[in-house]
């Protein structure tokens, strides 16, 4: 049981290049790369709040945070796309 964060920036938006940052039920987890694969994050069945932001200029920016419901049987993909002016939120919805 996992959960499989993708993230996608922006058109032109290459100067974003640090990783993703993402908590988990407010603890930190692995961050996310921009290449378009996959990341996992082990977590237990039942319901977690997944949040996802980035480092730009020394800023954290495009944050974006959503709930989600790990099958007992499964994993969740979801997929974080920054913001298309970095100072916004970003999105983060299932796959």
């Amino acid at each position: 049981m996992s959960i499989r964060i993708t993230a996608k920036r922006r058109f032109g938006q290459f100067l974003i290049t640090k990783p993703a940052d993402v908590t988990l039920d407010g603890l930190p987890a692995p961050t996310v790369g921009w290449k378009g694969e996959p990341t996992v994050v082990a977590a237990e069945p039942g319901k977690h709040i997944v949040t996802m932001s980035f480092t730009y200029l020394g800023r954290d920016c495009g944050k974006a945070t959503t709930e989600v419901q790990v099958p007992l049987d499964g994993d969740v993909a979801l997929l974080y796309r920054s913001p298309w002016v970095v100072t916004s939120k970003g999105s983060l919805t299932v796959h």
